[in-house]
């Protein structure tokens, strides 16, 4: 995930600074096993709901899902060397 700095520092209900902590807690708490399109919905939706009122700058959030089939896609049909299993990058 991907986000501007007026995601983690805009001002929560309880009056303090939302932070990197807050936003991690979001992501952990509503994005579970969803696709990225839903799990970035929700995220945005819970995050929005949590700040005291309109935030006071930009808010970016972008969230990449990495699909091993999709990457092979992209290769050349001549790629001499496979991607290899997930972890071992």
């Amino acid at each position: 995930m991907l986000y501007t700095d007026g995601a983690t520092e805009a001002v929560g209900r309880d009056g303090r600074v939302f932070g990197v902590e807050g936003l991690v807690e979001l992501v952990e708490r509503d994005t579970g096993e969803l696709p990225a399109p839903e799990a970035l919905r929700r995220l945005c939706h819970s995050a929005l709901a949590g700040y005291a009122g309109t935030p006071a700058d930009d808010v970016t959030l972008l969230l990449v899902e990495w699909a091993q089939d999709a990457a092979r896609r992209m290769l050349p049909l001549a790629t001499a060397d496979p991607i290899p299993p997930w972890g071992e990058f």
